[in-house]
C-alpha cells in the first residue's frame, strides 16, 4: 500500500507532542487525523475507515487502553492499533494481549513507528515469507505434545503475530532477536515451526505470573508453520497479537 493511500489517526492529549508526531508521520506522507482524546478519537473510528490508529494510553476521557478495547470488540483485525505511552498502567504483555500491533515507550524513534505501520499492513502469510536480515545470537528450541493438545493444555500461546512461549531460563531480554525451532508431536513431529522473530515482552514468575517466559513477534517463518498459523487464525480468530499467559 502506498503511503499517501494509508489512513492514520493519531489520539494525543499533549498538544504539542501530537503536533510533532502528527508532522513527522505527514513527512512520510501518511494521511494523517488528530484527536485529543480516547472518546474524540472512538466518535472519529465510527465515522471513518482509518487503517491505522496511533494512540497515547494515558489520556483523559477515555484511554488508550479504553479505546482499543472499544476498537478489538468492533472488529479485531482492522484498523491496526500503535499503543505509545510515557507511563502507563499496563505492561507490554497487558498490551499485546488486547491486540496492540506494536508499542513504543516515549520519546520513541518515529522511523521505527513507521516500519510498525508498513509491516502491520502486510498479510502476515505474505510477510513472514519473506527473508529477514537481522541476526540472532540466541536460539529458542523446544518439543511439545501434539499442536492443538499443547494450545489446548496451554503449554504453547498463540497469537495473530507471535507466541509466547513458557520459559523459566535463560530468557533473552525485551528487544532481542531470536531464532526459534518449535516442533510438535513425539516421537516424530507432526508439525515443526522454525522462524526468526524479536522479544515483544518477558515474563517473570510473581503473584501477576505464575508462567515465566517470551512473547515472541514472529518476522520470518517457515511455509508449514505459516500454514498452520494461518489455519488456527481463521478459525480461533484471537484477539491477542502475541498472548500472554
Amino acid at each position: 500500500m502506498n503511503a499517501k493511500e494509508i489512513k492514520l489517526l493519531v489520539a494525543e492529549d499533549d498538544p504539542e507532542f501530537r503536533k510533532t508526531i502528527c508532522d513527522l508521520f505527514r513527512l512520510f506522507n501518511f494521511h494523517v487525523s488528530e484527536a485529543t482524546d480516547g472518546k474524540e478519537a472512538w466518535q472519529l473510528i465510527q465515522q471513518n475507515p482509518y487503517h491505522i490508529i496511533v494512540s497515547d494510553m494515558k489520556m483523559p476521557n477515555m484511554t488508550g487502553f479504553e479505546l482499543l478495547r472499544l476498537v478489538k470488540a468492533r472488529n479485531v483485525q482492522f484498523p491496526k492499533f500503535i499503543a505509545i505511552s510515557g507511563f502507563t498502567d499496563y505492561s507490554a504483555a497487558d498490551l499485546y494481549q488486547a491486540g496492540v500491533d506494536g508499542f513504543f515507550s516515549k520519546p520513541f524513534d518515529a522511523s521505527q513507528v513507521r516500519d510498525c505501520i508498513n509491516r502491520s499492513l502486510v498479510a502476515a502469510s505474505e510477510r513472514w515469507a519473506q527473508y529477514h536480515p537481522k541476526k540472532s545470537a540466541y536460539r529458542l528450541s523446544k518439543r511439545f505434545e501434539k499442536f492443538d493438545d499443547a494450545l489446548i493444555r496451554s503449554d504453547f500461546f498463540l497469537g495473530r503475530i507471535g507466541f509466547f512461549m513458557p520459559m523459566a531460563l535463560h530468557t533473552p531480554k525485551a528487544g532481542e532477536f531470536v531464532d526459534f525451532e518449535i516442533s510438535f508431536g513425539s516421537p516424530k513431529p507432526e508439525l515443526e515451526m522454525r522462524g526468526f522473530g524479536q522479544v515483544r515482552f518477558v515474563l517473570e514468575k510473581s503473584k501477576q505470573s505464575l508462567t515465566p517466559g517470551v512473547g515472541v513477534e514472529i518476522l520470518q517463518l517457515n511455509k508449514t508453520g505459516i500454514n498452520a498459523i494461518m489455519d488456527y487464525i481463521s478459525k480461533s480468530n484471537p484477539i491477542a497479537t502475541i498472548p500472554a499467559p
